[in-house]
């Protein structure tokens, strides 16, 4: 689900789904790993293995076991979630969102004034008619702000507040979108770099991991 289109994402994020998939399958699945991930658990803080990793990346994102590994209280939700309720396929959809939840707290703390709004919903009701009595610019602005949507020359250039919507700090002499920001202008190159190692790190270990999926789940 990762890989659909419009959803851009780093490695990092991947593992982690990984991890806690793999996590959640083996309380899902009985047999001898899950024998083998409460001898893990039980074995204190000192632990290694997928089932090492699994732990550690739960508790990276912030989770906290509520009556064991199975059980976790999760950063922007109310309840807690478990492993062991409901289908396969709503867990995966809830580790998912909390990994992108995750992603948005950090992003908003490394870079505030572009992103701490992430997490606060507009009032409609109070801001459709404030639209209508605007200027076209000023409207178009706001509905901006409102998505989410990253400031770029490209859509200043749509505004008509640019000559141009090349990139202004490279000379590659292409538009300045959220994916030449992210992925591809050199002038950003150093600020990537600096994640770098941890991204080859992640990419290496996912592989270790084994099927993410419950050859035969005991709850549907």
């Amino acid at each position: 689900a990762f890989f659909c289109a419009g959803h851009r994402i780093l490695p990092t994020m991947v593992c982690d789904y990984l991890r806690l998939t793999w996590l959640a399958a083996r309380s899902r699945t009985g047999g001898p790993l899950q024998v083998l991930a409460q001898a893990v658990w039980e074995a204190g803080p000192k632990r290694d293995g997928p089932m090492g990793r699994a732990l550690l990346t739960a508790k990276e994102q912030g989770w906290k076991p509520t009556a064991g590994w199975w059980e976790w209280k999760v950063p922007g939700r109310q309840e807690p979630l478990s492993f062991v309720c409901g289908s396969w396929g709503a867990l995966c959809h809830a580790i998912r969102d909390a990994l992108r939840y995750a992603a948005v707290q950090r992003l908003a703390a490394r870079r505030p004034r572009l992103y701490q709004g992430l997490g606060v919903a507009a009032n409609k009701l109070l801001v459709q008619p404030a639209l209508r009595g605007l200027e076209e610019l000023d409207a178009s602005l706001l509905r901006g702000a409102m998505a989410g949507a990253v400031w770029t020359a490209q859509r200043a250039h749509a505004r008509g507040l640019r000559d141009d919507p090349l990139c202004p700090y490279c000379d590659m002499g292409t538009p300045e979108d959220e994916e030449h920001i992210l992925y591809v202008c050199p002038a950003w190159e150093a600020a990537r770099g600096v994640h770098l190692a941890d991204l080859e790190e992640a990419a290496r270990r996912a592989h270790a991991l084994g099927p993410m999926a419950p050859a035969s789940p005991h709850w549907d």
